[in-house]
């Protein structure tokens, strides 16, 4: 089986006149649950499948608790997984209290051995796109103009789906046309519509 990638334009910081670049990213094709997990490790084996989710699920929890304990934890085989921390700033190292610092991530490094069966991973190209639509902000604007005759605002969802953008460019372009007095926000603050201000249609 080979993992799907989808070609990207590379983001040149605002310099029109530079020659455009392009680069593959990974297409998730999916993701395992604990549950279809277990039914891949259960399948050709005596043990069931109960039993098997059972022990995924206590396997996750006794990382929970060790990874709460500062514990570095090596999965043979996968890699070693470990806490990542911040804190506050103090300017003097005995003035740092344990109210400042908190949870930030999960670091993973993984097993050289598993790296090496990676780098020997098969690859086709999606036929399925997963990035934004690239429009210029003059059509990108007449799609919205054109929608604008018929509907007296926009969903950050319709929006989404009328110019082929990602939820993060959505936002990204609506901000902008904010930001610039061609649409207003309006509606509540967690289910926000977009409408046009007059004479900006």
């Amino acid at each position: 089986m080979k993992a799907k990638y989808d070609v990207y334009e590379m983001p040149t910081a605002g310099k029109e006149k530079e020659k455009k670049q392009y680069y593959a990213r990974l297409v998730p094709s999916g993701t395992l649950d604990i549950k279809q997990l277990a039914e891949k490790l259960q399948y050709g084996r005596s043990i069931t499948l109960v039993e098997i989710q059972g022990v995924l699920a206590g396997l996750v929890h006794e990382l929970e608790i060790a990874l709460q304990q500062g514990e570095r934890i090596h999965l043979d085989g996968l890699g070693y997984f470990q806490m990542k921390i911040s804190s506050e700033p103090v300017e003097d190292p005995e003035k740092m209290r344990a109210e400042y610092v908190r949870f930030k991530s999960i670091a993973f490094l993984p097993e050289k051995s598993l790296k090496k069966k990676l780098a020997g991973t098969k690859f086709i190209r999606s036929q399925r796109k997963n990035h934004s639509q690239t429009y210029s902000g003059e059509a990108m604007e007449e799609k919205l103009t054109a929608y604008f005759r018929e509907h007296p605002f926009i969903t950050r969802a319709e929006f989404q789906k009328l110019c082929g953008y990602t939820k993060s460019m959505a936002l990204v372009k609506l901000n902008a046309m904010i930001k610039e007095g061609k649409l207003k926000k309006e509606g509540l603050y967690r289910f926000p519509v977009y409408a046009p201000i007059k004479g900006k249609k």
